[in-house]
């Protein structure tokens, strides 16, 4: 798999997934054209925060180890040479579904008032431009199952 595949252990660390048709920008049809598209968007978010990630410009052989932010590939958001942010890609009936994970407490402990809620406003704003679409901020919690199928007019990243 181009992003390594590796085992992600979640604990603290922030996740996100993206759900989008691939039709809505023509770098969705490519997994590594996607995957450095999201990731510079999540990085120039950082970036607003004055913390200078940058992407991996290399490709790196797989490490013996078989967690994810052990082994950057490709793309992956890095910070002072480490692996901060790394996601994986599927594409299905013309639908692509991106599901990063980002290192948190790494981010957070190095910068202190770094605000979760200020990146993610910061991250959803930047995907709303690339995809130009606005952004609304739908919160609920992870046990609600009531939640039905999108439709046409709930298209927000």
């Amino acid at each position: 798999r181009l992003t390594g595949g590796g085992l992600v252990q979640h604990g603290e660390d922030l996740t996100y997934s993206i759900v989008s048709p691939v039709s809505l920008h023509p770098s969705l049809k490519r997994a590594q054209e996607s995957y450095r598209l999201i990731h510079a968007t999540l990085r120039r978010a950082l970036l607003t925060f004055e913390i200078p990630a940058e992407l991996c410009l290399e490709q790196f052989p797989r490490g013996d180890g078989i967690v994810c932010f052990d082994s950057p590939v490709l793309h992956d958001v890095i910070l002072g040479g480490k692996k901060i942010a790394g996601g994986a890609q599927k594409r299905s009936q013309g639908y692509l579904l991106h599901q990063g994970s980002i290192a948190w407490p790494l981010l957070a402990s190095g910068n202190p008032g770094f605000s979760e809620d200020l990146f993610r406003l910061e991250f959803a704003k930047g995907l709303g431009d690339l995809f130009h679409l606005p952004v609304k901020e739908t919160l609920f919690s992870a046990e609600d199952t009531g939640l039905g199928a999108p439709n046409e007019n709930s298209r927000c990243p």
